[in-house]
């Protein structure tokens, strides 16, 4: 927040800037997605309790970037999950063979 007065210009946060967990433009993107809703809902919500609305393309380039970061952790999830059905299928002695695939021959 910017606070100007006589000739002086101070900053004030509202959250620290340092601080790793969610901002607040990043928890209120994730909440909106999260019940299917998009900048138009949270347009909406926000004027319906009197909270200015940050821009549309803020609103698009946070959901760009938690987008993202579900792909990645999907695909880590996706892969651990692979590995860990590959070791359980060789401990009960399900696979007999190795196929073209498999690169740790």
């Amino acid at each position: 927040m910017k606070f100007q007065m006589y000739r002086c210009t101070k900053v004030f946060w509202t959250e620290n800037p340092q601080c790793l967990t969610m901002n607040a433009n990043t928890a209120a993107v994730t909440a909106i997605m999260s019940i299917g809703g998009g900048f138009s809902n949270m347009e909406e919500f926000f004027s319906a309790h009197n909270i200015p609305s940050m821009s549309e393309k803020t609103f698009i380039k946070e959901q760009e970037k938690l987008s993202d970061a579900c792909g990645v952790t999907a695909l880590k999830e996706m892969e651990s999950a692979v590995s860990e059905e590959r070791s359980l299928a060789i401990q009960r002695g399900d696979v007999d063979y190795y196929t073209a695939s498999d690169s740790r021959r």
